[in-house]
């Protein structure tokens, strides 16, 4: 039974695998098409009565949401005689639906560096670990590190957590804990670096104790604890933020966007690491 289970399991995988390039198409050409409609009527004026809009129910002549930069993608839906032969227009839902989108994007920018910090959990942090007294630390430190992260998500889930710390409350918090990260990185870092050069460890010695210097690994506790923290608020205050902000005709695909934004800056951190490859020896 359980071997059937997980082959259901399996199909069902890669059947999300392969519907994952059809609602990313679906969705580019929904902001495509709301953008090119907006271009072929920029000559047009803005309506002065709510019934110039292809299927306002609103009632408005301002579509939500109110955004002075997207304001233009309104004309998508207004109305008009040029229209009828070529069929190109957009209704008012499908409209907001796509600024409310792009009203994302500034925050989702944000999380390109926490990408870029968050890939080098399995590679720097690491690399880090050479040299240093090991034993059994790293198991340890990664252990500590999930039981933070899973303990924070489950505090930060509670009902009344929610209610007092919003979204953008954890996604700041979680932004200020990875510039501390990377600041009690890059000290370990230092001081290791140091006590390399100051003890004439040989880093082409056959034997792992006359590389080891006097530092253990659990130096390292400090940047993989808020490593934790940034990853559990951060990334649980991106879920939450997409959930309050993203169109209910889009919520289904609100983990596919999340997904996708986090995947952006790992691909990133690849030419970033290769552009500033002299800054890592």
């Amino acid at each position: 039974m359980s071997g059937k289970k997980d082959f259901h399991k399996d199909e069902e995988r890669i059947e999300d695998r392969r519907n994952v390039w059809w609602r990313i198409a679906r969705i580019s050409g929904a902001i495509t098409g709301v953008f090119m409609t907006a271009i072929s009527k920029r000559h047009l004026s803005y309506p002065s009565t709510p019934n110039e809009f292809h299927g306002n129910l609103t009632g408005g002549i301002l579509l939500s949401p109110e955004v002075r930069f997207f304001r233009w993608l309104d004309k998508a839906a207004i109305k008009s005689s040029e229209e009828k032969g070529h069929g190109m227009f957009c209704t008012v839902k499908e409209v907001s639906d796509v600024k409310r989108l792009l009203t994302m994007m500034p925050m989702w920018a944000n999380f390109v560096a926490y990408c870029l910090i968050k890939s080098t959990r399995y590679t720097f942090f690491i690399e880090q670990s050479n040299n240093l007294k090991m034993g059994d630390g790293i198991i340890v430190l990664y252990l500590l590190q999930s039981l933070v992260s899973s303990g924070v998500q489950t505090v930060s889930k509670h009902k009344k957590v929610r209610q007092k710390c919003g979204p953008l409350v954890k996604i700041g918090a979680g932004m200020v804990f990875s510039i501390a990260c990377c600041i009690a990185a890059c000290l370990v870092e230092t001081r290791r670096l140091y006590l390399i050069t100051e003890e004439g460890i040989d880093p082409d010695a056959v034997d792992p104790e006359e590389q080891t210097i006097s530092m253990t690994v659990y130096s390292l506790l400090p940047q993989f604890l808020l490593f934790a923290l940034m990853e559990s608020l951060a990334g649980n205050g991106l879920e939450e933020f997409v959930d309050d902000h993203i169109p209910d005709s889009m919520r289904r695909y609100g983990p596919l966007f999340n997904k996708c934004v986090l995947s952006s800056g790992y691909f990133l951190s690849i030419p970033l690491l290769l552009l500033f490859r002299s800054w890592f020896g």
